[in-house]
């Protein structure tokens, strides 16, 4: 999700894998919602989620993040900006499991950082 300089809303901007391509491409994040993806804009702090399907999560998901075809487990990077995040990445996994903070062990963060990194640039 990539905020545009003086937007408040983070519009889906790309990504890879099944669930990616599921998305439809009107979906947006904004530091307001309710759910763990608007807490991780408003902290920006890091967000590690083990098992999407528990009980007690599902109120502070997005209907999107709910569907078979959601990841299971997924970490939440806010990227750049001093006041303001400038993106947030999402990376998920099919299943769930138990998620480190450790970057090294998170596959594919190098990439989109890289590509976040360009397309702030132009």
């Amino acid at each position: 999700f990539l905020r545009q300089p003086g937007e408040k809303v983070f519009a889906l901007y790309g990504g890879v894998g099944v669930f990616y391509r599921s998305l439809f491409p009107d979906i947006e994040v904004h530091s307001t919602d309710r759910t763990v993806l608007g807490l991780a804009l408003r902290q920006k702090d890091n967000i590690l989620i083990h098992d999407a399907g528990a009980e007690k999560l599902m109120p502070h998901l997005p209907d999107w993040l709910r569907t078979a075809a959601s990841p299971r487990a997924f970490a939440l990077f806010p990227l750049g900006g001093s006041d303001q995040p400038r993106a947030l990445l999402l990376l998920g996994r099919p299943t769930p499991r138990r998620l480190t903070p450790s970057l090294a062990l998170v596959p594919g963060l190098a990439d989109q950082t890289a590509c976040f990194s360009h397309c702030r640039s132009q």
